[in-house]
């Protein structure tokens, strides 16, 4: 009788081949309640990272607080400038109300000239009775000297509404009121207020500050329409409505920086863990398999790294190399798969003598045949697990690093978090709002990642590798 054909076997059904025993963890670890709760505590930190820009809400360069004119919110987003306009911090009492003092940051014309506007663009049916109020003062005009407050409904048609010129510097700065419903047609989405400088006294200065339409509508005592800005930074603000977390020292919102800096932290503890247990593994691997002058001149190259001191010979290359993603990437990378390799290479070892083996040797089957439907399939389990609790040690590493002064200043994550607050002061200023969340969130992942690492460890390889030996 004629043998029948074999049935081809599809790609599929050889994939599955190999990648079934990656998920045979999962029934042993569905049963532990550590293990789930670790996983839940991780998969929640990374959703938060992932929806970060939905979560967080500011943006992670968000300031409160007028720097310059690119970075204040209240200035920078709101006015459109030309000329000789900037920031400053002087300030003084309002000459209408002595206790009304201007302590941080409006806007100057100097020497030259300049030009500013923005749009409030007064369009609801129920405002009445507009009025532009703000605060200026002149100081050191000379004849020619002036700086003019306009107003237009159409950003073409300009009205003058105010004019500062010599006599008019007194250096006291003056509430000013002006009726906005003398322009026609004023209840316009195009409503601009502009004030433009033409000073070439070198001495010559002008001030602006707190500029708002204020309105007699129900339930509007005074309102800034075009946006709900906060003209003036609020350094190391508790907890609050507005920032969840507080702000900064420099005004940033601390929860919008958390949600952001959790990607970069995540980023570099998965990137590195996953070339960290790579590595390792696929020299352990060809390593224990092949064994010969290849696994000793590893085994001796990995016994020698492993008794260096690893943290100062860190902190020594990242010293070297300047700090950045890419250095700590580098770092712990190159340091880091010695101990993994030395696992890997112990269970191939044992593993390779398994009867299953020889008999795949004895058909004829390939080394690397052999090496990934058997070996690999067999050392799954140990490399998930120390990948899993790679990642804790590469995150604290990471922190460790960036406290230290040696992480990414343009990529922040939880351990540069703690390095600025601590060089800004918020651990001697009490802002704990700002360190205590990084290094909350450092240690719970860290916990989270170690439940797992060690619940794979105690249900998946250890019983396993019991399972075989019987």
């Amino acid at each position: 009788m004629q043998g029948q054909e074999p049935v081809p076997v599809s790609w599929w059904a050889k994939s599955k081949q190999f990648i079934a025993p990656l998920f045979a963890w999962w029934p042993e670890f569905s049963k532990s309640k550590i293990g789930l709760a670790g996983l839940v505590i991780a998969i929640t930190f990374i959703l938060v990272a992932l929806f970060a820009p939905v979560l967080a809400t500011h943006a992670p360069d968000y300031r409160d607080v007028s720097i310059g004119w690119g970075n204040g919110l209240y200035w920078g987003s709101a006015w459109t400038n030309q000329g000789s306009v900037n920031i400053t911090n002087e300030g003084e009492p309002y000459e209408d109300d002595p206790t009304d003092v201007v302590v941080e940051y409006h806007v100057r014309f100097q020497s030259g000239a300049g030009f500013i506007e923005r749009s409030f663009g007064l369009t609801n049916p129920l405002e009445t009775n507009p009025m532009l109020k703000f605060q200026a003062k002149a100081v050191s005009f000379e004849d020619g000297d002036e700086v003019i407050c306009r107003i237009s409904a159409d950003g073409k048609t300009w009205s003058t509404a105010q004019i500062w010129e010599n006599g008019d510097d007194d250096d006291k700065y003056r509430l000013y009121e002006i009726d906005l419903s003398t322009i026609p047609d004023w209840r316009s989405s195009n409503l601009r207020v502009g004030f433009e400088s033409d000073m070439s006294s070198p001495d010559a200065v002008f001030y602006l500050d707190n500029v708002v339409v204020a309105l007699s509508a129900p339930g509007q005592a005074s309102l800034s329409p075009a946006d709900d800005f906060e003209p003036y930074g609020k350094k190391f603000e508790p907890p609050s409505r507005t920032h969840l977390l507080g702000t900064t020292a420099l005004a940033e919102d601390v929860w919008s920086r958390l949600a952001y800096a959790g990607r970069i932290s995540l980023f570099i503890g998965i990137v590195a863990s996953l070339a960290v247990v790579a590595l390792g593994s696929t020299i352990g691997i060809f390593a224990g398999y092949f064994g010969g002058i290849i696994d000793e001149v590893l085994t001796r190259v990995a016994d020698i790294m492993l008794v260096l001191p690893q943290l100062p010979l860190m902190i020594i290359l990242a010293a070297l190399m300047g700090p950045g993603m890419n250095t700590i990437l580098f770092v712990v990378i190159v340091l880091g798969w010695t101990h993994i390799y030395r696992q890997i290479r112990a269970l191939t070892l044992s593993v390779k003598q398994y009867s299953f083996v020889e008999a795949a040797k004895a058909v004829g089957a390939s080394n690397i045949r052999i090496i990934i439907q058997h070996i690999m399939p067999n050392v799954a389990g140990i490399i998930i697990a120390n990948f899993v609790l790679e990642v804790v040690l590469v995150i604290m590493l990471e922190a460790g690093l960036s406290f230290l002064g040696l992480g990414d200043p343009l990529h922040e994550s939880w351990g540069t978090m703690l390095y600025f607050s601590q060089n800004w002061g918020a651990f001697s200023g009490g802002a704990w709002w700002w360190w205590m969340p990084p290094g909350l969130c450092i240690a719970l992942l860290g916990m989270a990642f170690s439940f797992i690492g060690n619940t794979l460890n105690d249900r998946f390889v250890l019983r396993l590798g019991s399972r075989r030996k019987g």
